[in-house]
């Protein structure tokens, strides 16, 4: 199997939005994202990767309603 793109899913601010934090990244300009981002942001934000996009989604709307929790 051949991943020409993935899923990528940070953890949200107060004011993201779903579109902030997940979204399609070709695999051949990931390097670019990763180094792009600053040191230790990938880390600090708990960057995840998927191949499936529904997954990606399901992570993506969980950290949402836990952000929204945190935030009451």
């Amino acid at each position: 199997m051949k991943l020409d793109t993935v899923w990528l899913v940070r953890d949200p601010s107060p004011i993201s939005v779903i579109e902030d934090i997940c979204w399609e990244q070709e695999v051949r300009r990931l390097g670019r994202y990763v180094w792009g981002s600053g040191q230790g942001v990938w880390e600090a934000e708990r960057t995840t990767m998927y191949s499936d996009r529904e997954e990606a989604m399901a992570d993506a709307k969980a950290r949402l309603a836990a952000m929204k929790e945190t935030a009451k």
